[in-house]
């Protein structure tokens, strides 16, 4: 006959593992969340970044514009300077077409600094919405890999009761348990089939 003692440690170290599995299941989750809690939290702090990023380039693109601006308008006016003590009539002809090449030039590169900042400033805002879209992403996966350890856990604590009960029948069918009372092995016996 077989040892009663064996069968019921069978049955315990199921019990065990099972409870040992969805602990596991539990804290390898909610390592999993954290970590992506913790990249949801850089990724946010990222666009924060590269969004402060592209405030500073437009706020700089335009005191770099004006700066040129000023410099530009000091030349303009060396020009028409030049012009006057050369004795040219500088409201007219070459001489005031000069000034107006000048002033063009200078709007155009004004216009080009302003761009130029404008696409840094773009390309800023749009690493800072990928970062926020990045953290969004991961606190979707946190919520998901919650979601899955709650069903590691159920699924390992269902899967060790399966164990348990199967151990206990065929121990029941063995004689084992026939000490511990008819009425425990008669209603698992009822449950499956036996």
């Amino acid at each position: 006959m077989a040892n009663p003692a064996l069968g019921a440690a069978g049955i315990g170290a199921s019990i065990f593992g099972s409870l040992l599995g969805a602990a596991g299941a539990q804290q390898t989750g909610a390592a999993q969340s954290q970590q992506m809690m913790y990249q949801a939290g850089v990724a946010a702090l990222n666009s924060q970044i590269s969004q402060q990023n592209a405030n500073y380039a437009s706020q700089s693109g335009e005191l770099q514009a004006a700066k040129y601006g000023v410099g530009a308008r000091a030349t303009e006016g060396h020009i028409v300077a030049g012009e006057a003590a050369s004795g040219l009539d500088v409201k007219s002809g070459s001489a005031k077409s000069v000034q107006e090449s000048q002033h063009t030039v200078s709007t155009m590169d004004m216009d080009t600094i302003r761009m130029n900042a404008t696409k840094t400033a773009y390309d800023y805002e749009t690493q800072a919405n990928q970062f926020k879209s990045q953290a969004a992403e991961d606190v979707m996966g946190s919520q998901n890999i919650q979601k899955a350890t709650q069903l590691n856990v159920a699924s390992s604590l269902v899967g060790g009761a399966g164990s348990v009960a199967q151990k206990w029948l065929q121990g029941s069918q063995m004689g084992l348990f026939s000490n511990v009372g008819s009425s425990v092995s008669s209603a698992f016996g009822s449950v499956f089939g036996s």
